[in-house]
Formats: C-alpha cells, sequence, structure tokens
C-alpha cells in the first residue's frame, strides 16, 4: 500500500475526525444540561475511555482501507506512558 494513501485516510478517519473535539457518550449527552456546540463535538455510543475510541477508530479506519487491505493493529496513545492496543486474531 502507498504510505501516502495510508496517511491520508489516518489523517481524515482519526486526527480530522478528533482534533479540538469534545467527545461524549450518547448516554451523558442526553443527561447534559450545556448547550454544546456542534461545530467542536463528536457523540459516541459508548464512554470515550482510550480503549473505547481506538475500537471507534479502528472501525473508521478499517471501513476506509480499500479492499484488499485489512488492518492488523493499532495503538492510542493516552499520555507519554499509557496506551490501549488492538490487534486483530
Amino acid at each position: 500500500m502507498d504510505f501516502k494513501l495510508l496517511k491520508y485516510i489516518v489523517q481524515d478517519c482519526a486526527i480530522n475526525l478528533l482534533d479540538h473535539q469534545l467527545i461524549l457518550s450518547r448516554a451523558y449527552l442526553a443527561e447534559a444540561k450545556n448547550d454544546f456546540s456542534k461545530d467542536e463535538l463528536l457523540v459516541i455510543e459508548v464512554e470515550p475511555t482510550a480503549e473505547n475510541l481506538l475500537i471507534y477508530l479502528k472501525e473508521k479506519i478499517s471501513s476506509a482501507l480499500p479492499e484488499q487491505i485489512q488492518l492488523t493493529s493499532l495503538k492510542l496513545w493516552e499520555t507519554r506512558d499509557s496506551c490501549a492496543e488492538w490487534s486483530a486474531g
């Protein structure tokens, strides 16, 4: 796979999607009394933990990859010392 295409997919499906976003679960938003700006809000079905965001990003990136390419692992760093990691199989 051309790494330029891979870089574009990750940029589009992960970085551009999450950068400068407030990420809330649908359940939290249903109970919230605040009026959040829709421009800076990403609503997902589960609590936005590192582990859940990793699975969310895995699904986004996997669906954007060419059909013959499969994602086999992904790592999301929460801090310098802490990350969530996924690998196929």
